[in-house]
């Protein structure tokens, strides 16, 4: 056996580099937030080019779903749901101390998910009864594979997040349904219902996590939980859900849409977001929760006023929430649970104020709609904001752990 001589480093082996990259594989399957993080982040930028290029002509696409529905459908029932699978996965083996998809079994949840995104892409070609069979299938899956451990452990509380994963099936089921000529108005219905559903999850889990995160940072801001504030940003936000599904009037639904702006802003006071400031992981959580409030205050406003158009709370929603929320909680969990710091570097801040600016743009654009180039604006800083999270997170979301734990 050859030794390496006294002082001399050795290089490392053709072996060597095959178990670390082994390694770095078993790792990116063992969790749902490894995969699906960085799949969503990378679909996010590429699919908006494509959204740029459909703007400009150069590309048609959609299919049945015409190319609004597909555009719509993809940052719903694509990139967002891709990042709830990530964090549900994570979050339900957290939660129980029992496992759930990783391996193979997480492998295949990434492959139907994919596929869902090919077909989609490819909707001018495939036929639309093989894009319902192909991308309806993930969403069921999702939900069957978080129950097993919520039920072991009696953990009632958070099934009800899956009842809200197979809502979000049936909302993509409606669009799929519309496509096929077999439910008049189920893109629209679909649409709404989806974008709801993930509204109210975001007002579930948000509101426990962002007050907590706040307070763990910043012990001496004097973070407070108001107990019936939380109920009531809970219970009207599930009033606002179910009168997207209810016929009701349009007064009614601005009413409701409005209260529940209202009581999710009353619920933010509490949380002390200006003093997040000089802390980005944590004031982008609270930008983005802000998101809602101004979301559902302009949708119920469009539903009360032909002044608001429908579209500037959908892109508030969608944009300004989501996408804000959506990525920073990416990059605080991805770094939570890669044993990092929680702190993020100059790159995200300026990925976050894109995202930030994305929304403020699109909203703003849905009341000039004469201005394309405020699209164009929106479209590209929604895609380069992904972009820098895709190429920073890369590395961090590949490789093990740089405590040596488990994650």
């Amino acid at each position: 056996m050859i030794r390496a001589r006294p002082g001399v480093k050795r290089q490392p082996s053709s072996k060597d580099l095959t178990h670390k990259s082994r390694r770095s594989h078993g790792t990116f399957w063992a969790f749902g937030f490894r995969p699906f993080f960085l799949m969503a982040a990378a679909m996010a930028a590429l699919w908006m080019l494509l959204w740029v290029f459909q703007l400009g002509g150069v590309l048609t696409l959609g299919g049945a779903f015409g190319a609004a529905g597909w555009h719509a459908h993809e940052m719903i029932f694509g990139y967002t749901v891709a990042v709830i699978a990530g964090f549900l996965l994570t979050a339900v083996r957290n939660w129980t101390q029992l496992p759930t998809a990783s391996g193979l079994r997480l492998v295949a949840l990434v492959a139907l998910w994919a596929a869902g995104r090919l077909v989609m892409l490819g909707a001018g070609v495939v036929p639309p009864s093989g894009v319902a069979l192909v991308d309806l299938m993930f969403l069921p899956a999702l939900a069957v594979s978080l129950v097993p451990a919520l039920w072991r452990v009696h953990a009632w509380r958070n099934l009800v997040l899956v009842g809200l994963v197979s809502v979000l099936a049936l909302a993509n089921l409606a669009m799929h349904l519309d496509a096929l000529h077999a439910l008049a108005g189920g893109g629209r219905l679909g649409q709404s219902l989806g974008l709801g559903t993930v509204v109210m999850m975001v007002v579930v889990i948000g509101g426990r996590v962002i007050p907590r995160f706040t307070s763990n940072a910043l012990p001496d801001l004097g973070i407070r939980d108001w107990v019936w504030a939380n109920r009531l940003a809970i219970g009207l936000t599930a009033l606002y859900l179910a009168c997207v599904l209810l016929p009701v009037t349009s007064a009614v639904m601005g009413a409701v849409t409005l209260a529940a702006a209202a009581a999710n802003g009353i619920r933010m006071i509490p949380w002390r977001s200006f003093g997040t400031r000089g802390a980005p992981i944590l004031w982008v959580l609270h930008v983005g929760y802000g998101w809602i409030v101004v979301g559902l205050t302009l949708s119920g406003a469009a539903a009360l006023t032909p002044w608001v158009p429908s579209s500037a709370g959908t892109h508030a929603l969608g944009v300004g929430a989501i996408g804000t929320l959506t990525l920073g909680m990416m990059s605080r969990v991805a770094l939570g649970h890669t044993g990092r710091a929680l702190v993020v570097g100059s790159p995200i801040v300026v990925a976050y104020a894109l995202v930030t600016l994305a929304g403020a743009t699109r909203v703003t654009a849905a009341f000039f709609p004469g201005l394309f180039d405020l699209l164009v604006v929106a479209a590209l800083a929604w895609a380069i904001a992904f972009a820098i999270f895709t190429g920073v997170y890369w590395s961090i979301l590949m490789h093990p752990r740089v405590d040596g734990r488990p994650g």
